[in-house]
C-alpha cells in the first residue's frame, strides 16, 4: 500500500499503458500532483488503474497527457478509484473517442467537483474550463506547475474538500482553487492603492519595489509611476508570473548608497 503521493510533477513519461502512474495495488491518496504531458500507447496516459484501489485523487492537475485509445488522463479497468475531487482536466488527448476518463468492465470512477475542457470527456462531475492554462513552468516551489491564468473558472472554485494548500505549499487565499496551482488575484496580492491603472505611489524597499511591479503588470495597460523614496540596492532577475507577464524579481535589502 502507497499511503499518499503529494506534490509531485510527472511530466513527460511514457509507458505502454500509464504514462504516470501504473496501479495494480492501493494506492490511499493522490493530492496536489501535475501530470503533464504524459503518454500511453495503448491508455491510461496520466494514471493505469488496474484491479488495483485508488481511494482518492485529490486538487491534481492533468494537461496534455495522451493515450493511443481511451483514457488520455485516467483509464481504469476493473478497480475502483472512489473519488476524483477538485481537479482539473486540460487538453488531454486520445486518438480514439476523445475520452479523458475511461472505466470499464464493472470498475468504480467517481467524484465530485472537478472541471474540464470537454465535458463529454467521461470524467466525473465536470464543469466547463474555458479558459487555458499557463505552460508548465517554474512557478515558485520544488516542482513545476501549470498555473492558473486570469479569470480561470477554476479560481475560487474549490469545495470543502479541497487540500489547504497547493502543490508548492502555498496556502489557499479564500476558496482554495480547482488544480495543483493556487493562484493570486489582483485583489489577493495588490492593496486597494495598486489595483487602480495608471496608479503613483513610492517605495523604499525591494519588497515593495517587486510587490508595484507585479501589480503594475496585473492591472491594465496604462502608465504607472513607481517612484523610489530612498536608495534600493537590489538583486534583478526576470522571470514569469502566473499570469503569464513578466515581471522584475528584487530580493537583496534596501541599503543607502
Amino acid at each position: 500500500t502507497i499511503v499518499s503521493i503529494q506534490n509531485s510533477t510527472f511530466q513527460e513519461n511514457y509507458s505502454e499503458k500509464g504514462g504516470g502512474i501504473t496501479n495494480y495495488g492501493t494506492i490511499t491518496a493522490i493530492q496536489n500532483n501535475t501530470f503533464s504531458a504524459n503518454k500511453a500507447d495503448v491508455s491510461g496516459g496520466g494514471i493505469y488503474n488496474f484491479f488495483g484501489t485508488i481511494s482518492s485523487i485529490q486538487n491534481s492537475t492533468f494537461s496534455g497527457n495522451s493515450s493511443g485509445l481511451v483514457g488520455s488522463a485516467i483509464r481504469n479497468i476493473q478497480g475502483s478509484i472512489n473519488t476524483v475531487q477538485n481537479s482539473l482536466l486540460h487538453e488531454n488527448i486520445d486518438s480514439g473517442d476523445d475520452v479523458e476518463c475511461s472505466n470499464i468492465n464493472g470498475g468504480t470512477l467517481s467524484g465530485t467537483n472537478n472541471i474540464s475542457n470537454n465535458l463529454l470527456g467521461g470524467c466525473p462531475d465536470v464543469s466547463i474550463l474555458t479558459i487555458s492554462v499557463s505552460p508548465l513552468a517554474d512557478n515558485g516551489g520544488p516542482t513545476m506547475t501549470h498555473a492558473l491564468l486570469l479569470g480561470s473558472e477554476a479560481i475560487d472554485a474549490g469545495d470543502g474538500d479541497s487540500t489547504p494548500t497547493d502543490q508548492r505549499g502555498n496556502n489557499a487565499i479564500g476558496p482554495r482553487d480547482i488544480g495543483a496551482f493556487e493562484a493570486s488575484t489582483l485583489s489577493e496580492i495588490c492593496p486597494i492603492a495598486l489595483q487602480t491603472d495608471a496608479f503613483t505611489t513610492s517605495v523604499a524597499n525591494p519588497a515593495e519595489l517587486n510587490q508595484a511591479i507585479i501589480c503594475a503588470n496585473l492591472n491594465g495597460i496604462g502608465t504607472d509611476t513607481i517612484n523610489l523614496s530612498s536608495d534600493i540596492t537590489l538583486t534583478a532577475a526576470f522571470e514569469t508570473n502566473s499570469f503569464g507577464s513578466i515581471c522584475l524579481l528584487y530580493t537583496s535589502d534596501a541599503a543607502d548608497e
